[in-house]
């Protein structure tokens, strides 16, 4: 195949519909376009209706309905072919949010991501219904947008990281590990981790750095994080109350891990994605 020379599409300049972090587009019959380009953004292409041919990193892709194609900054796409009746969502991420969105979910996400051939192509799972996401733009808040990358996320991982992380991993510890993420059951820490798993304390370390590369602390300390990061941009309940909740004695301290985690304050993140409600 000839080689094609893609323009870049940049986040800021981008003259179309954006809330904040997230540009979401919804398209419905008219033709997709045909300009080779690459983003300094994320950007999830799914195929909800029809099928399409395109060229991502030179290559030809073939989709069809159901399928999911995440492009990160510096992938190179265009559409040069598609059925009418295509029905397609692509949800665009700025880089810095969908990094911490990757980074919440799990600390090798992103460089799983990023270390992909392209292109990278999942199917999605579950139960979503997106007649919610036909609505138009102005519609759809940023809470919309939040909750469909954290699905398109778990997709992915679902396909392609899951089997292959917890491959090996003994039932008992990844049952366990699902109920640690309970609040109730991240205050208590290390007491509640022994006691759900029915592991010694030393065989739970052994295990939790054989998978994890962590020891028991980090790791609950890395799973506490994640749930004070979710809950500070899907709830309004205060960072100190968060903290508390989650088992953190020091507020001081959890600000500090915090920021080194995510690389931004609590207080920042809330900011950076508050939302006007009048």
């Amino acid at each position: 195949m000839l080689k094609l020379t893609a323009i870049l599409y940049e986040f800021e300049k981008i003259n179309c519909v954006r809330q904040q972090n997230y540009i979401f587009q919804f398209v419905n019959g008219r033709k997709m376009t045909p300009i080779y380009h690459s983003h300094d953004f994320y950007e999830f292409v799914w195929l909800l209706r029809g099928n399409s041919v395109q060229i991502v990193n030179d290559k030809d892709v073939n989709s069809t309905a159901g399928e999911i194609i995440m492009l990160r900054p510096g992938d190179k796409h265009c559409f040069i072919n598609h059925s009418e009746d295509v029905e397609v969502i692509a949800l665009s991420v700025k880089r810095e949010e969908f990094e911490l969105f990757a980074g919440a979910f799990n600390p090798s996400l992103l460089r799983h991501i990023n270390s992909e051939s392209a292109p990278i192509r999942f199917y999605s799972v579950g139960t979503i219904m997106p007649d919610e996401f036909r609505k138009t733009a102005q519609k759809l808040t940023i809470y919309d947008y939040k909750f469909l990358l954290s699905y398109l996320l778990n997709a992915y991982i679902t396909e392609n990281v899951g089997l292959k992380r917890n491959s090996g991993l003994p039932p008992t510890l990844a049952l366990t590990i699902e109920k640690m993420k309970k609040a109730e059951n991240l205050k208590r820490g290390i007491p509640a981790f022994i006691e759900l798993s029915h592991y010694s304390q030393s065989h739970l370390s052994r295990l939790i750095k054989q998978y994890y590369g962590m020891s028991l602390k980090q790791y609950i300390n890395d799973l506490r994080l994640q749930a004070a990061y979710n809950d500070m941009i899907l709830t309004n309940r205060p960072a100190e109350e968060i903290a508390e909740n989650l088992g953190f004695s020091s507020f001081s301290h959890f600000n500090k891990i915090f920021k080194a985690r995510f690389s931004i304050t609590p207080a920042a993140l809330r900011k950076s994605n508050s939302v006007w409600t009048i």
